[in-house]
């Protein structure tokens, strides 16, 4: 019977640590976004990729030029003003994105301009829909190399936690009187 006592306090005690362990512990993980991507940026274009997040998420990632100066695929005259101009790198929230896809005038969360390679990190302010834009002013394609992650926290609130808890010690305890029998 001692044992039996015992073995129950081992178990109630360390399902105690992990659950204060798991309380107090920010978690995170990458979510959704996490590839490299080649993106063909016609003249006067843009593409944009809409991602999901939660306030306090980090968008982060890197891009690069790797081919530009043709005025169309399979173009062989090179030009020399093509240096001159690089990409636009954008980070709009959900309402913002919709004003600037109206043609209307509106600042960008986070915009780079004119850039050939960067290497970005942007903290999500608010809940919602944000959308990474690259665009292209200029008369001649674009070919970027692109990575994006989503990183975010994981959320274990305080009702999910003591239900595993209280699953994790029912499981020890069961197991303890049933070795018994």
């Amino acid at each position: 019977m001692k044992k039996r006592f015992a073995l129950i306090v081992v178990v109630i005690t360390l399902s105690f640590i992990v659950g204060v362990t798991a309380w107090t512990q920010d978690s995170y993980a990458s979510r959704g976004i996490n590839s490299v991507t080649n993106i063909q940026l016609d003249a006067l274009s843009w593409k944009s990729f809409a991602v999901a997040c939660e306030r306090g998420d980090t968008l982060s990632g890197s891009f690069r030029l790797t081919r530009d100066g043709d005025l169309f695929i399979g173009d062989q005259t090179k030009y020399d003003n093509w240096l001159l101009g690089g990409v636009n790198f954008r980070i709009f929230s959900e309402e913002d994105f919709q004003s600037w896809n109206q043609g209307l005038n509106v600042t960008a969360d986070f915009e780079r301009t004119n850039i050939e390679r960067l290497d970005w990190s942007f903290k999500i302010p608010t809940t919602g829909i944000w959308y990474i834009v690259y665009s292209n002013d200029s008369i001649f394609m674009k070919q970027i190399e692109s990575n994006i992650t989503h990183k975010g926290e994981i959320n274990l609130g305080r009702l999910e936690i003591s239900i595993l808890l209280g699953i994790v010690a029912a499981l020890g305890i069961g197991l303890i009187f049933k070795r018994k029998r």
